[in-house]
């Protein structure tokens, strides 16, 4: 989802509560104010609606703070902390990291937090060390390496039928950003404007079949003659498009003849011979898949078919 999605369907779910009607549902919850972050009780119900969330089966999961849905009453709410420990404490907590973006909004002039959770394809997701606590903040139970699960509004331990529906949502689940790539490759060994490396010729066709359109910034691919090579034996060749990112909207498809140049640190007297080989038989070459940056800093991998 994107932000305008995010925050359309929030206002959505907010109004349709001020108007009398339930909509907290498995992937969707409100809280009136922020998890208190400092205490091992706010962390572990932290950790409880984020992993449960996201290991329910379905879309999206959001979390919105800043509304009772309750009493229908507004408390401004921002991020008390830095995104980057906010992954850090799942870390730390959860046995296989999950993507977890949140978002400061504003809903007729308040200030509202959105914690949004894209489905996951490794599911499921176990917390280590779970605790439950009294009211009075004393801790009540203690529980090693659990895997909750949200049913409507309610959390609850997994049951067998929903690991197995985890697994089978993981096999259908969309990725956020997922492309098709097909290349035909040659290679230039030429001197120019005094730089010696190698430079690589690409005719690149990329096909966005993800969820949600890319600006690229960087393209990386390794080339090495075995499985096993050593550092001396590969050669990583990069595009740097800073400035004038690739855009590819979703269902697109993009091709063009592009260049590459070896990295200027991997320079090593081997790779002349590298290329030397490749030129008198390309079947013996090895591509890695292709990686991809992009402009927001997110990497991810495609395997590349060469024509």
């Amino acid at each position: 989802m994107t932000r305008e999605e995010i925050e359309k369907m929030v206002s959505s779910y907010i109004e349709q509560s001020r108007s009398g009607l339930s909509v907290e549902n498995s992937k969707f919850d409100f809280k009136r104010e922020w998890y208190d972050l400092k205490l091992e009780e706010g962390i572990q119900e932290f950790i409880k609606d984020t992993t449960s969330m996201v290991n329910t089966y379905g879309p999206d999961g959001l979390i919105v703070i800043g509304f009772d849905d309750k009493s229908k009453e507004f408390v401004d709410s921002t991020l008390p902390i830095d995104p980057s420990n906010i992954v850090n404490l799942v870390n730390k907590r959860v046995d296989r990291l999950f993507e977890i973006n949140t978002y400061d909004i504003v809903y007729q002039g308040y200030s509202l937090s959105v914690i949004h959770i894209p489905p996951s394809m490794d599911k499921p997701h176990v917390i280590r060390n779970y605790k439950t606590f009294h009211k009075d903040g004393k801790e009540k139970n203690s529980y090693q390496n659990v895997t909750l699960v949200r049913k409507n509004s309610r959390t609850d331990f997994s049951t067998r039928y929903d690991l197995d529906l985890m697994l089978w949502d993981n096999k259908n689940v969309e990725p956020e950003y997922r492309i098709i790539s097909s290349c035909d490759v040659e290679f230039l060994n030429f001197r120019q404007d005094g730089d010696e490396r190698p430079k690589c010729r690409i005719y690149l066709t990329l096909e966005n079949i993800g969820r949600r359109p890319v600006g690229i910034s960087k393209i990386s691919i390794t080339f090495k003659l075995f499985e096993d090579s050593s550092p001396d034996e590969e050669m990583v060749f990069q595009i740097d498009s800073t400035g004038k990112n690739i855009i590819i909207p979703v269902g697109n498809i993009w091709n063009h003849d592009v260049e590459m140049i070896l990295l200027s640190s991997l320079y090593k007297p081997t790779t002349k011979i590298l290329v030397d080989k490749f030129e008198k038989g390309k079947k013996h070459l090895i591509s890695t898949p292709l990686l991809f940056t992009l402009s927001t800093g997110k990497t991810f991998e495609s395997e590349l078919i060469r024509i």
